[in-house]
């Protein structure tokens, strides 16, 4: 056939011009990338620069103030300078805007000048006096100009203390001043020019000179240190004026000219195949076709996977609300369950092989309570209900269960204080807290070795400060193990969340971010001691209550249930949690008045003729809640006691009406004993009544 050699010709040949334009578009893809790297490279190298001479900036400004110290120091009263002399040179020197204040302090710590205010300064009322003694003393013993970290004042201005000895060593002047202003003075410069700048102590920002957008500092910034101060650090980047000026066309230009060039090869092709595409138009309007149908169904997949997606974010969004209706539903099948379990118990004679089978029932329904508590503490909605406690008693009460979670090779010293005070926390806290640092000193002995557990109470106040507690007395827990330790670096992050040094799969790096999260919540600190090789000590600081500790409950306790003659009102919407209280009150000579809900509760309370000792109440029902319902019939008879019982967690619970932490509450699932004990308690006055709640 004529045509049969042109055709093949172009067929082998038509692949060449579109290999020849994909290597031009690659190469000048790579190119262009590599433009960009070396842009991003010299801009780094440049903004690095930049950090580096205001580091050194900001080094001068401080060492001229540190020589303006020393100035004041060498000069100190005494020779042939007087007193009114220096101090007019150190109001000279405040003028300046050199320093805040000026004070003069002796070798006992006594302030014996301080200007601007001395009669204000002697009084020892000024904000920082301890710091003043504390960093005097300081350059006193090392001989040297001494600088504390940065302190927020009154005003939230964060300023700086600094000391220097005087000539004859026996006392030192000290100067307060602005950190920012400081900075400002130093950093506020021509250097400073199209970036901003700031200064960081630790992770906490102490100035900021920022021209355009935050974000830049994370994506641009480079850090310097600021002198021989370890934790001083300076951080640079770029305003968007000067990334425009850094911004070079070559990368685009070189892009669109590798893009024409394949234009043009492009358009050289289509020349070529004119003859053979009219040959072939109808298979070519055919893989069109085919291609239209790919990418149809490229898209509706795309589709499908978004559906999916979104399908999977709405599940995972419905299983925290599953988590609070799983626990409603859950508890009350297994306070049924329980109750009728010991009901069982109780009346089937001990000979009786069924007695074993309920026992096993027993056991089974208290797994699934255990189970229960385990899902609400994964979703965070577990209740918490602070008691006064007995730090010794509640861990006396978990040495056993300690023993078992560290193992045989690792030995418990328990050394409780004699005399130690109360704690109001919830118990499940401190409980959470012993057991994370227990287990945290037995993973950092593998061969074996010591926990020691130490209890105590100390004071801090103004001679004896901690610089994360208030002034007062606190109960102290010490754990110490002879473990392997820890160096500085691990010692500062061993409270962030997800930290950890332990292999894959055997640690989270929650437990002592829990432990940290817990004691802070409960306004106390943990201080942590460690050196490599030789141990670690944690010391968990709480406020001591006011309040005499409760009485924990433990295995000695009567196993008698308590009974009662008064009159409670029942009020559940659960038929079968309110016929097994109803039975477990009546059996212990308690009259009992059911009702369904709030409005039911309301009818049968008025058709009843004598009084109600106590109000049972579910706090979440129909109609009428728990809370509105105590409400009401506490208006009616203000000494009316009220007990809240509840399958729905503390979040649940919430958004619908949050309940007073003093509020007397049973948490469902409950057995007969812990009902009967805890109407009891409520009924002879160990909660306060349902009007304290309002």
């Amino acid at each position: 056939m004529p045509g049969t050699p042109l055709t093949l010709r172009a067929r082998t040949h038509r692949a060449l011009p579109y290999a020849a334009g994909l290597i031009v578009l690659m190469l000048s893809v790579a190119f262009t990338i590599t433009l960009q790297r070396n842009e991003a490279t010299e801009l780094a190298r440049s903004v690095r620069l930049k950090a580096r001479t205001l580091a050194d900036v900001a080094v001068g400004r401080i060492s001229e103030r540190n020589r303006e110290l020393v100035r004041l120091a060498t000069m100190w009263p005494g020779g042939t300078t007087s007193r009114d002399a220096w101090a007019a040179e150190a109001l000279r020197t405040i003028e300046r805007g050199t320093f805040r204040s000026v004070a003069g302090i002796d070798s006992t710590g006594r302030v014996v000048v301080a200007i601007p205010d001395e009669s204000f300064a002697r009084a020892g009322t000024e904000p920082f006096a301890a710091q003043r003694v504390e960093i005097a003393s300081t350059a006193r013993t090392t001989g040297q100009v001494t600088t504390s970290p940065p302190i927020a004042s009154a005003s939230g201005v964060p300023i700086v203390i600094s000391a220097a000895p005087t000539a004859r060593g026996a006392a030192a002047v000290v100067v307060e001043s602005g950190l920012a202003s400081l900075l400002q003075q130093a950093l506020d410069t021509p250097e400073a020019s199209g970036y901003s700048v700031a200064v960081y102590v630790g992770d906490r920002e102490v100035y900021s000179h920022v021209s355009g957008p935050r974000a830049l500092e994370v994506e641009r910034g480079q850090d310097a240190p600021i002198g021989e101060m370890s934790t001083w650090r300076l951080r640079v980047w770029p305003t968007e004026a000067e990334l425009a000026l850094h911004d070079s066309r070559l990368p685009e230009i070189v892009l669109v000219l590798g893009a024409l060039v394949v234009v043009g090869l492009s358009g050289a092709l289509r020349l070529y195949q004119t003859a053979e595409r009219r040959a072939h138009a109808l298979s070519v309007a055919n893989k069109r076709l085919e291609d239209e149908i790919v990418e149809r169904q490229r898209a509706q997949d795309a589709l499908q996977r978004s559906e999916e997606q979104l399908r999977q974010s709405q599940k995972m969004e419905a299983v925290g609300r599953l988590a609070g209706g799983i626990a409603h539903d859950f508890n009350n099948l297994l306070t049924a369950i329980n109750g009728y379990a010991d009901f069982l118990l109780a009346d089937i004679d001990r000979s009786d092989p069924r007695r074993e089978d309920v026992r096993e029932i027993k056991k089974a329904a208290t797994r699934a309570g255990a189970l229960t508590t385990q899902l609400l503490a994964f979703s965070r909605r577990q209740i918490r209900q602070p008691r006064s406690l007995d730090l010794n008693a509640l861990l006396t009460d978990l040495k056993r269960m300690l023993k078992r979670v560290i193992g045989e090779d690792v030995g418990i010293d328990w050394r409780p204080s004699e005399r130690l005070g109360s704690v109001r926390a919830d118990p499940s806290d401190l409980e959470q807290v012993l057991l994370n640092l227990v287990v945290n000193a037995g993973d950092a002995m593998p061969n074996g070795g010591t926990i020691t557990i130490t209890t105590g109470t100390v004071s801090f106040g103004h001679d004896n400060s901690h610089p994360r507690l208030a002034a007062g007395t606190y109960v102290g827990l010490s754990v110490t193990d002879t473990g392997m330790g820890m160096d500085a670096a691990t010692r500062a992050r061993i409270f962030e969340p997800f930290f950890t040094t332990k292999g894959p799969g055997k640690g989270t790096g929650l437990g002592l971010s829990t432990v940290y999260a817990i004691v802070e919540g409960l306004k106390g600190a943990v201080d942590v001691e460690s050196m490599p090789g030789k141990g670690t000590t944690f010391t968990v600081y709480i406020p001591q209550g006011e309040e005499p500790a409760d009485a924990m409950a433990s295995g000695t306790q009567s196993i008698i249930a308590p009974r009662g003659v008064e009159t409670v009102l029942l009020v559940e919407d659960e038929e079968g949690v309110r016929a097994l209280a109803a039975r477990i009150l009546e059996r212990h000579g308690y009259t009992v008045l059911e009702a369904r809900n709030g409005r039911d509760a309301l009818a049968v309370a008025s058709q009843h003729g004598g009084p109600v000792d106590l109000l049972l109440t579910d706090v979440v029902m129909p109609e009428m809640g728990g809370k509105q319902l105590a409400d009401t019939l506490s208006l009616r008879d203000p000494s009316l006691r009220v007990l809240f019982i509840s399958g729905y967690t503390d979040g649940d619970i919430s958004r619908r009406g949050e309940l007073d932490p003093s509020t007397a509450f049973l948490q469902k699932p409950f057995t007969a004993r812990s009902l009967l004990s805890r109407v009891r308690d409520v009924l002879d006055g160990e909660s306060l009544s349902a009007a304290s709640t309002r």
